[in-house]
């Protein structure tokens, strides 16, 4: 069901199968839980994963055919490939949540429209590395936190040739 605002909902309900005396089995609804409403405008590459952390998972909830018909399909297949890689990876879940946390908050500050021109500022090398492991999950580089640290706090570090493009 689509809505004037463009938001799609589907109702959600609790089942249970159940035995009559006779041996025969039904499939009775018994509550309606909700409903899911999304907003196909939303961000769900970077919000997923902090859902499925919560415990919920759309893909077994809504279905992939109500996913595709709202037009997030493959934003929920990616985020479900990079959970289950960190999942894969780190075996301690404390530890996997919080690399899972990190890794998709930066990703929505580096992929962000107004990092553009914080990027320009960044050493290229620096910028491929920290691209790297963005979408191809390698090591993730060293001061890769100080990307959008104040310029002059990235040289008070010593940082300023490492992180920055000093030659502009």
């Amino acid at each position: 069901m689509i809505d004037s605002m463009n938001k799609l909902t589907k109702n959600t309900h609790n089942t249970h199968l159940t035995k009559t005396f006779m041996g025969q089995t039904y499939l009775i609804p018994t509550t309606n839980k909700g409903n899911i409403v999304i907003d196909p405008t939303d961000q769900w590459f970077f919000t997923y994963p902090f859902k499925r952390l919560e415990g919920i998972n759309l893909r077994k909830l809504v279905g992939d055919d109500f996913l595709k018909k709202a037009g997030i399909f493959g934003d929920i297949l990616m985020a479900d490939t990079v959970y289950n890689y960190f999942k894969n990876k780190y075996p301690d879940p404390k530890e996997a949540e919080s690399q899972i946390t990190d890794y998709f908050m930066f990703r929505f500050e580096f992929e962000h429209e107004d990092a553009e021109e914080r990027k320009e500022i960044l050493n290229p090398y620096f910028v491929e590395k920290i691209e790297r492991y963005l979408y191809n999950f390698e090591d993730r580089p060293e001061h890769w936190y100080v990307w959008n640290y104040p310029v002059y706090g990235i040289k008070k570090m010593g940082l300023a040739d490492e992180v920055l493009n000093l030659r502009k």
